[in-house]
């Protein structure tokens, strides 16, 4: 047998060696390589689904509160609106409060649209079908303690009166009584959206 000579046994060996190395990267750090970019892939879409489903639970909790604030505007409103043809009601009521507190009152009620006036949830109230309110007017005389009972006393009653203007006006009225107050009481209550029947 021949012996090789050291630069064909040097040849040889790192011959080998690289076989053996190409062998070795070929059966387990290419698969090891090609296993960490799958992770690395498997990463960032991960990454991406969790990122998708932060924003989709962000939008969720804002629209909770959304949905929260619409709830208590519509538990609002329903608390301050009466049904249609509710006049004749409306008008006793005031009545009763006006001869409880020895005001003398004089009353105007009507149905209004509310599409040609300003006022301020207006948007809100058509979203929730409301387009019509009671116009309320009312022309009082007596003592400024009588008058500020008699608000109190349409502040407790079961509905919202929004007022829209209070007018306080001292008048001769022809009495030596110089405490009787003229009070102009303008405001309006929501009606329900239902279609509401003829004034009575």
């Amino acid at each position: 047998m021949r012996t090789l000579n050291l630069k064909k046994q040097l040849f040889v060996t790192s011959a080998t060696i690289t076989v053996v190395l190409f062998i070795i990267s070929g059966l387990v750090i290419v698969p090891r390589i090609q296993t960490i970019r799958d992770l690395h892939q498997s990463i960032f879409d991960t990454h991406k689904q969790v990122e998708r489903e932060h924003e989709k639970t962000r939008h969720a909790r804002k629209s909770l509160r959304e949905l929260q604030s619409a709830t208590l505007f519509a538990q609002e409103v329903e608390r301050s609106i009466l049904g249609p043809g509710k006049e004749l009601a409306i008008i006793t009521e005031l009545e009763q409060i006006s001869e409880q507190h020895a005001i003398d009152q004089t009353i105007s009620i009507s149905v209004t649209t509310i599409a040609g006036e300003n006022i301020f949830p207006k948007a809100s109230l058509q979203r929730l079908g409301i387009t019509e309110h009671y116009t309320i007017s009312l022309l009082n005389q007596g003592t400024y303690e009588n008058h500020m009972a008699y608000l109190r006393a349409i502040e407790t009653l079961p509905y919202y009166v929004i007022i829209d203007a209070l007018q306080w006006e001292r008048r001769n009225s022809g009495t030596d009584d110089e405490s009787i107050i003229t009070l102009r009481l303008d405001g309006y209550i929501f009606i329900s959206p239902e279609r509401h029947s003829p004034l009575l």
